[in-house]
């Protein structure tokens, strides 16, 4: 990554509004610029008692002709599958090697490493492989940030250099933009699209928690195209 790009990552970025209510981020703000927000000490401690555990990491699999997304909690012994049209909440079950999680109905979920089945109550058990996320798949692709967010979905993968690439994937895959070139500004990247579209993408090193699956990023991204505007999270890979 050059010199210009990595400045960008480590000073301040400018904030913008962002109400409240956008789906894909949520942040603490007070006159336009993100800071936590103390409590009262009693307030605190009460806040730490009840505090919710951050969310569980989750793994992507593809089990025969089916892509499984694996949450695994380690604190409460269980994983939560999501499956095509349907989710499972399986408990750890005893196993001689790797990781097993298993109920009463027939279903099961091993894994060990990269690999493991996955059976379905009254159907044959699927072999599984883990696949790279998102995240990893574009910082294997050579991507140095990656953003998205909700309602519609929408990501954009920045690359490396003195006037990096930007690929938008917008409104769930119904547009894509590419433009081979952006310009560094003090709050993120601006560029033009081949159709004439003004894009500019602005970065905010601040947490960023994900609206739909509470998955938390260390930097929020507001991507404007033309007249519309996204909001997401995102990271530097």
């Amino acid at each position: 990554m050059d010199a210009r790009f990595r400045r960008m990552r480590r000073l301040p970025i400018v904030a913008f509004a962002c109400a409240a209510a956008l789906a894909g981020c949520r942040t603490e703000r007070d006159g336009g610029t993100a800071r936590p927000v103390p409590a009262p000490p009693a307030a605190a401690a009460s806040a730490r008692a009840g505090a919710s555990p951050p969310a569980a990491p989750a793994s992507h699999w593809r089990c025969g002709e089916q892509r499984v997304r694996a949450e695994f909690d380690n604190a409460a012994r269980r994983v939560a599958l999501s499956l095509p049209g349907r989710a499972l909440a399986l408990p750890q079950a005893p196993a001689a090697s790797g990781a097993r999680y298993a109920d009463g109905r027939g279903n099961e979920f091993w894994t060990k490493g990269e690999h493991g089945t996955l059976a379905l109550a009254g159907e044959t058990a699927r072999e599984c492989r883990r696949e790279p996320t998102p995240r990893e798949a574009a910082a294997a692709r050579g991507v140095g940030f990656r953003a998205g967010g909700n309602e519609p979905g929408w990501y954009v993968e920045v690359g490396h250099g003195e006037a990096p690439a930007l690929r938008a994937v917008l409104d769930y895959g119904e547009r894509r933009l590419d433009l081979p070139h952006t310009a560094a500004a003090a709050d993120g990247l601006a560029g033009t699209a081949a159709d004439g579209t003004p894009v500019r993408l602005r970065i905010e090193r601040t947490p960023c928690t994900d609206a739909m699956n509470g998955q938390r990023f260390p930097a929020r991204a507001e991507l404007r195209v033309g007249d519309r505007t996204y909001h997401g999270c995102g990271a530097f890979l």
